[in-house]
Parts: C-alpha cells; sequence; structure tokens
C-alpha cells in the first residue's frame, strides 16, 4: 500500500514537472514568434583573451528543437507511469529523464558551443544512466559502458572544436561564423572534429552499433529517447555550425559520405534484426 502510494507521488511530480517545462517551453517559443530576442549572456570567467560565457539565444532551429522535446518528453513520463509499474528505481528513473530534458534544453539554447557543450555533457551522463538502469544485470551495465566510451572519444573531437574556434575567431558564438570566414585550411579541421562529435552522438558511421546495445535500458528512454532526442543532438550540432563548415567542399564531402555510408549500413543492418528494439535503432540511425 505505501509502496503504491509513493509511486503514486513520483510520478505526480514527474508530471507536473514536464508539464510546467512544457508551458514554459511554448510560451518561450510564442514571444518568439511574436518578434521578441530572446538571448541571455552571462560571463563566467577570462583566461588570457578568451572569455568564457554562459549563453542562451532562440532561433528557428531552436525552437523547432525545443517543441519536439517537450512534446515527446511528456509522452515518455506519461507512458513511463504505466511501463514502470513496481519497478524499483522509479525515482532514480524519473529523476534521470528530467535531468535529460534540461540537458537537451540547454544543449539547444545554446548560444555558443561552450554552452552547448554543458548540455551536451548532461545529455551524455543521462544517457549514459539511463542505458544503464537495470544496473543489476550484466549486459545494461556493459553496454552502458561501451556507450560511455564512445561518448569520451567523440567528445574529444568537440573539444578541439572548441578550442580551435576560440583559437581562430576569439570566441565560440555561433553568431560569429555568418559573420567572419576563414580560410579552407582552417574550416576544415574545425569541421572534421565537429564531424567526429556529430557522428559519435548520433550514432552514424563508424560508431552505429552503440545505438541497438542502448536498447538494454527501459523501453520509454532507449526507443524514444534515442530514437528522437539523443540520436539527433549531433544533428543539431551541425545545424548550429552549418555557416562554418558549408564554406568548405571538402568538408561537405566529409559529412555526406558520413551520412550515405551510414544510411545504407543502418538500412541492411536493420532488415537482419531479429527483435523490434534493433529494429527501432537502426532505423533511427
Amino acid at each position: 500500500m505505501f509502496a503504491r502510494f509513493r509511486e503514486i507521488n513520483i510520478n505526480r511530480v514527474a508530471m507536473t514537472g514536464v508539464v510546467l517545462f512544457n508551458l514554459m517551453t511554448f510560451y518561450q517559443v510564442a514571444l518568439w514568434m511574436q518578434g521578441q530576442e530572446l538571448g541571455f549572456k552571462q560571463p563566467l570567467f577570462h583566461w588570457d583573451d578568451y572569455q568564457f560565457d554562459f549563453s542562451l539565444h532562440m532561433d528557428l532551429v531552436s525552437a523547432v528543437f525545443l517543441c519536439v522535446t517537450a512534446v515527446l518528453g511528456a509522452l515518455v513520463i506519461r507512458f513511463s507511469h504505466a511501463y514502470m509499474h513496481r519497478e524499483p528505481g522509479q525515482t532514480r528513473f524519473f529523476s534521470t529523464l528530467m535531468l535529460f530534458l534540461a540537458g537537451m534544453s540547454a544543449l539547444e539554447l545554446a548560444g555558443d558551443i561552450d554552452t552547448l557543450f554543458m548540455g551536451w555533457e548532461l545529455v551524455g551522463i543521462s544517457s549514459f544512466a539511463l542505458i544503464g538502469f537495470y544496473r543489476h544485470r550484466e549486459f545494461p551495465v556493459r553496454n552502458a559502458l561501451k556507450v560511455y566510451t564512445i561518448y569520451r572519444i567523440c567528445d574529444i573531437g568537440l573539444l578541439v572544436g572548441a578550442y580551435l574556434q576560440h583559437h581562430d575567431y576569439g570566441s565560440t558564438d555561433f553568431h560569429l561564423l555568418t559573420v567572419y570566414s576563414l580560410p579552407a585550411h582552417q574550416i576544415l579541421p574545425v569541421a572534421l572534429m565537429l564531424l567526429l562529435s556529430a557522428s559519435g552522438k548520433s550514432g552514424q558511421f563508424p560508431f552505429s552499433f552503440w545505438i541497438p546495445r542502448a536498447m538494454e535500458g527501459p523501453t520509454p528512454s532507449s526507443a524514444i529517447f534515442y530514437g528522437a532526442l539523443s540520436i539527433h543532438a549531433g544533428v543539431f550540432l551541425l545545424l548550429r555550425t552549418m555557416p562554418l563548415w558549408d564554406s568548405s567542399l571538402a568538408a561537405r564531402v566529409c559529412i555526406g559520405l558520413v551520412g550515405a555510408i551510414t544510411a545504407i549500413l543502418a538500412t541492411l543492418l536493420g532488415h537482419v534484426q531479429s527483435n523490434i528494439k534493433g529494429q527501432i535503432g537502426y532505423g533511427s540511425v
């Protein structure tokens, strides 16, 4: 009786949180659609000639991704109430989901790559916790560690890309990418580092294998979050930095090749999967 009462309260708190999150999201999007400039910048610290800011900015890309995150987040939490019935660790599960939503929001509203990296890491650590949610089982824990390893390797690309942007532009604000142009030999290394990071987070070639392994987590987090939210973080990164790599033919060719190879491999592998989770995983890839 007490366990049932506690379970209901946990779900109510989670639903209240996601409803407030959705109301705030759609209110801010409505203000932006009315023409208001929504932005925030707070300097965090200086190092030599470099300034690191906490910067938020809303535009069309941010608004679209935020709305998708809000709607799917509400659906996942609502569905999880039935799926997680009488499952142990519900507080941990719903707390991790809310942390995931916070990370996605920070990532999507980031005005520079430094702030984006904060949200990027929140998404990464909450994804790791969701994959290994059933920590008393061997395979979820092993697969969570494999995925976390891929994240660590590919996060090097984002860190190096941020460093190169600080070095070349003097700042990592995304709006500067449309103002200043760099020679092709300077653009290509940054673009390749960003492509490495995006490929790892979005399960693109050669990192596509981690998506089916992520399905060891609970169904709501694996099938919907990885299929519709987390796996698109890499796409969002490339969209946000498009003014940088779009001026380099070599960078565009590399991105196109990665996408084409991934599409072919994921289609072939998806057809030979013996379970629906594997098909969803490679379909998302």
